[in-house]
C-alpha cells in the first residue's frame, strides 16, 4: 500500500510563507490544480448508455436522493436560501443529465494532501527540485469513504474552500472569538483563474454556454449539498438550524452571497437572498472579494498578504497573481 505524498492544507497553512508573492504562487497553483483534477473526472465519466438513476451499481446515497433533498431545504432551511434551492430545483432535471463522475464526499483542508514548503536554509526559490513539484501544489486527497457518482459540476462545491479559510472573529457583544469563514483579498483573481482552467481542461464548457450554465447551476446543488446538511454522527438526514449549526450556514451565507451581514428583518434577508443568489453563483465575478465580517478579526492560520519581509499592498499581489499564473508550468 502506498501513502499519498505530502502535507494536509490544514498544516501547510500553519507554516509562514518567505514572501507575499509565494502566497500568491501557491494559491495560483492550488486552483489550477484542483481544476485539473476535476478535468480527470470529466475524462472518466461514465458512459452516456449508463443509467445512473436506475444502475444499483453507480446509485448512491446523495445520487438517488438529490430531489427530495432540494425540498427537504426548501421548506427547512432559512427563508433567504429559498430562492436558491427553488432556482436549482427547476434546474435539476438538466444537472441530472450532466455526466456522471466519481466525486470526492469531504474536500475540506484536513483531506487535501499539498507539497510541503522548501526548507527556510534552500537556495532554491520556488519549486521543489527533488520531487518537482511547487509547495502547496496538491498531491492527492484523502479520505474516499464517502464518494460517489454524482453530476460533473458539483464537485465544483470544493473550490470554495480554497478561495478563503477560516478565521477567529471577535464578537464585542458576546465577549468572545468566534470562527467564520471568510475570503482571501484575492479569490476574485483565483476564481477567474480556476475557471480559465476549467475551460482549457475541459473544452466543452468554453464552447458551449448552456453546458456551462447546467454546470453552475451544479455548483450550486453541491454547496447546498454540502452545507445545507449537518454531518450527525455519520448522519447527512438533518437539515442545517440558524443558532445550532452556526458554521455551516455562515459558510451557505459566504458561498452564495459572497456575504455573512444581513439585516435584522427576515424581510431584507429575503430580498437580500432573491438579489445576492446570481452573485453567489457566478463562476466569473469573484464572490467575496472583499467581504468582511463585523468586529475585530485575526487569522486562526495565516492567511495574511504578507511573509517574513515587507508587508505589500494587496493591489501589487493581485498584478503578481496576474502575471505569475500565465507563467505557472506543473
Amino acid at each position: 500500500m502506498s501513502l499519498t505524498p505530502g502535507i494536509p492544507l490544514t498544516t501547510f497553512r500553519l507554516i509562514p510563507p518567505r514572501s507575499a508573492g509565494e502566497v500568491h504562487l501557491q494559491r495560483a497553483n492550488l486552483m489550477r490544480d484542483f481544476a485539473r483534477f476535476l478535468a480527470v473526472g470529466w475524462e472518466n465519466r461514465l458512459p452516456a448508455g449508463v443509467d445512473v438513476l436506475s444502475d444499483l451499481p453507480f446509485r448512491g446515497k446523495l445520487g438517488s436522493s438529490l430531489r427530495q433533498r432540494l425540498e427537504k431545504m426548501r421548506d427547512e432551511l432559512p427563508v433567504r436560501f429559498k430562492p436558491v434551492v427553488l432556482d436549482v430545483l427547476k434546474s435539476l432535471p438538466e444537472i441530472e443529465a450532466l455526466p456522471w463522475v466519481l466525486t470526492h464526499g469531504d474536500f475540506v483542508s484536513d483531506n487535501i494532501m499539498v507539497e510541503p514548503p522548501l526548507p527556510s536554509s534552500s537556495s532554491e526559490s520556488y519549486r521543489n527540485r527533488s520531487t518537482g513539484h511547487w509547495p502547496g501544489s496538491l498531491r492527492g486527497l484523502i479520505d474516499w469513504a464517502e464518494s460517489e457518482y454524482l453530476p460533473f459540476g458539483i464537485c465544483l462545491y470544493g473550490a470554495e474552500e480554497l478561495l478563503g479559510q477560516t478565521v477567529r472573529t471577535w464578537d464585542p457583544t458576546a465577549k468572545e472569538e468566534k470562527s467564520r469563514f471568510a475570503y482571501y483579498p484575492s479569490a476574485g483573481d483565483l476564481r477567474r483563474l480556476f475557471w480559465h482552467e476549467m475551460e482549457v481542461a475541459v473544452p466543452p464548457l468554453a464552447r458551449d454556454k448552456e453546458l456551462r450554465g447546467t454546470v453552475e447551476q451544479a455548483r450550486l446543488l453541491g454547496i447546498l449539498l454540502w452545507h445545507g446538511f449537518a454531518f450527525d454522527d455519520g448522519a447527512i438526514d438533518r437539515v442545517v438550524e440558524e443558532g445550532r449549526d452556526r458554521d455551516e450556514v455562515q459558510r451557505l451565507d459566504m458561498f452564495l452571497f459572497g456575504t455573512d451581514e444581513r439585516g435584522t428583518d427576515e424581510r431584507g434577508m429575503t430580498e437580500r437572498g432573491m438579489t445576492g443568489s446570481g452573485g453567489g453563483g457566478g463562476g466569473e465575478k469573484g464572490v467575496g472579494d472583499g467581504a468582511k465580517g463585523k468586529g475585530k478579526e485575526k487569522a486562526a492560520v495565516d492567511v495574511s498578504e504578507k511573509g517574513k519581509g515587507k508587508e505589500r499592498e494587496v493591489s501589487k499581489g493581485q498584478k503578481f497573481l496576474r502575471r505569475m499564473s500565465s507563467m505557472i508550468s506543473l
